[in-house]
């Protein structure tokens, strides 16, 4: 008796029968100075940008069979805060920041993204795939963060994140301190500093930058997790600011007729 196709019909009704695999966990951690300098029209685009986000990263996490996307948060003036205590959904992202005349305690902050970056703490469970991780600052660090960088750095979370800074304005765009946000990504070059010096491009950057890594990250949920994070987060910025709406007449050097804001 040719048993070939009874054993194909076994395994099919077998497979009918097996439960979906559990969806991963794609987390997507903003780093965001809130210094004093930051008060006034930069603090509010990063805030209005985050609200528009969230919808976007909403409906990507809904749609996608294979991930879901949970957001972190950590802003960082005189010291750090961590914003989301656990991991939360895009929808329920609703958190304003806000500023006062603090410092720019970046050395607190990578020391609590490390902590976050930990099955023991944020990460808790064996089902999230590598983060996103965005940083935002307009300015120099105040305290030591070289030594916190370099802990952080062993962490295996960091090591194979998707790595992007936001270079706010012309004091983050100093030589200095454009190469303190450049070694933040992992990166010898600077090619994942993003220079935003207005509104226009703080916002539609920051939102290309969330969706694309998303979806390149929740459509890899399945993937060689050993592939390059650099080489995945320069793919992403080449397509970001392919998508991103930006005027050249309202983002040029001569500017002035900004509808979204001053020009910093």
């Amino acid at each position: 008796m040719n048993t070939d196709n009874l054993d194909l019909r076994i395994n099919n009704a077998d497979d009918e029968d097996l439960p979906a695999p559990p969806k991963k966990t794609m987390p997507l951690f903003y780093v965001v100075d809130n210094s004093g300098s930051m008060a006034g029209d930069k603090i509010q685009t990063v805030n209005a940008a985050l609200e528009e986000i969230m919808g976007l990263l909403d409906e990507i996490s809904k749609s996608n069979d294979d991930a879901d996307i949970k957001i972190g948060c950590i802003t960082f003036d005189t010291s750090a805060k961590i914003i989301t205590k656990t991991p939360v959904s895009p929808a329920d992202f609703k958190y304003e920041i806000t500023t006062n005349r603090g410092l720019t305690a970046l050395g607190d902050a990578l020391t609590k993204l490390d902590w976050m970056l930990s099955r023991d703490h944020f990460l808790k469970g064996d089902n999230f795939v590598r983060p996103v991780i965005i940083f935002l600052s307009d300015g120099a660090p105040t305290d030591e963060w070289e030594s916190k960088l370099k802990k952080l750095s062993e962490n295996n979370w960091y090591k194979y994140a998707l790595k992007f800074s936001f270079a706010i304005g012309k004091d983050a765009n100093e030589p200095e301190n454009k190469s303190i946000l450049m070694k933040l990504t992992g990166s010898k070059s600077d090619e994942l500093v993003m220079e935003v010096n207005n509104a226009v491009k703080l916002r539609e950057y920051l939102k290309e930058i969330s969706v694309v890594a998303s979806k390149f990250n929740t459509r890899s949920a399945t993937t060689n997790a050993s592939e390059d994070p650099e080489e995945m987060a320069k793919d992403v910025k080449k397509e970001a600011k392919k998508n991103a709406q930006v005027d050249p007449a309202t983002t040029g050097k001569n500017k002035g007729k900004d509808p979204f804001g001053t020009n910093w």
